[in-house]
């Protein structure tokens, strides 16, 4: 997901099900994080910056609720670059 946006400068860290998008953008990361929620998602913004995306699902999850979630946050990402024009058409 974020390897086919290299505008969008973040990496991907946790373990488990405890996982972090550390943005270097912290105002893109709180305009995903809204755009998740609108779409049914609660991610938190942590941080020193508040840049970093933390996804925390319950772990009786199912696949296809990680399915699910993970697609919200793509279509959110996708909404959010281009709302700043920095959408990869190709991804």
């Amino acid at each position: 997901m974020v390897d086919a946006q290299p505008s969008f400068e973040a990496e991907i860290r946790g373990r488990g099900f405890f996982i972090g998008m550390d943005c270097a953008n912290a105002e893109l990361a709180d305009e995903i994080a809204a755009e998740c929620f609108q779409n049914g998602l609660i991610l938190e913004t942590a941080g020193a910056d508040d840049n970093v995306m933390k996804v925390m699902p319950p772990l009786i999850s199912t696949d296809e609720d990680i399915a699910e979630g993970l697609d919200i946050i793509e279509k959110a990402l996708a909404t959010v670059l281009e709302r700043h024009g920095l959408l990869n058409s190709a991804a």
